[in-house]
């Protein structure tokens, strides 16, 4: 239910109300959606341009004083700002074509999204350009860490190959 139909705002970690469609929500947590809204604790409505059910928290109070959710955001604080992010980051991404300078390359943030990615309640989030995005993360940071060393191993390669010329050359000059 958390990524659902709550979250975290990043800046200030407090609880927020988000609108979600009912086609997101798995069809396991759907009787537990709908005893929730029978106890007014959530609201649905139909999305007028779409015909699809929407279901919403009732207000931000619930999240705040319903102490078990409460814990399960403060629990997910982290990874839900990180799943606002990917989404937020892939759409911009998506928007300016691609941009290979717009991938995300470095080491804590790709911990992250794995971390992400290992939750399987947070990750069924995630849409198939945010896996897109964070598939070109990793390919960019692979890419990255390849460049990184490739002169170091020319470098020894270079040295091996000194190396091994001045071996021959010491064993011809002592003949």
């Amino acid at each position: 239910m958390v990524p659902w139909l709550a979250g975290v705002d990043p800046p200030t970690v407090a609880p927020r109300c988000r609108l979600s469609r009912e086609s997101e929500i798995p069809v396991e947590a759907r009787p537990l959606i709908r005893l929730l809204a029978k106890q007014r604790l959530l609201t649905t409505d139909t999305n007028k341009r779409t015909g699809e059910a929407e279901i919403e928290v009732a207000h931000e109070t619930v999240l705040r004083q319903w102490h078990l959710l409460d814990g399960w955001l403060t629990e997910d604080a982290a990874l839900l700002a990180v799943l606002k992010c990917v989404k937020r980051a892939s759409r911009y991404w998506t928007a300016s074509n691609r941009r290979r300078e717009l991938l995300a390359d470095h080491s804590e943030w790709l911990a992250a999204m794995a971390r992400l990615a290992a939750r399987p309640d947070l990750a069924s989030n995630l849409e198939p350009i945010d896996c897109e995005y964070l598939a070109a993360c990793r390919k960019a940071a692979g890419a990255a860490k390849r460049a990184k060393y490739l002169p170091r191993i020319a470098a020894y390669a270079s040295l091996v190959i000194i190396i091994i010329g001045l071996i021959s050359l010491i064993g011809l000059i002592s003949r």
